[in-house]
């Protein structure tokens, strides 16, 4: 039997990784795109809209674990 909380802690962790594979993720796409501006080759425009999937779930998850300490101290928590 599991201790109380440690599903919520399972679920941070697996925020955090997923944040951190979203940022590899992220850098790889970016700097693919500056690699082949610096090669000389222009790529398709729709390749500058590839970099803004990641980044969205990069702020939620970001949002995620900034607000994450507050909602634990919450009045509504505390009972």
């Amino acid at each position: 039997m599991a201790p109380a909380g440690e599903g919520q802690l399972n679920w941070n962790k697996a925020v955090r990784q997923l944040h951190r594979w979203l940022s590899i993720l992220f850098t790889a796409v970016v700097a693919g795109i500056f690699l082949a501006l610096g090669l000389g080759r222009e790529p398709a425009p729709w390749i500058y809209y590839l970099p803004l999937a990641p980044l969205a779930l990069m702020m939620l998850t970001g949002l995620w674990m900034f607000f994450r300490p507050y909602a634990a101290r919450s009045p509504r928590t505390e009972r």
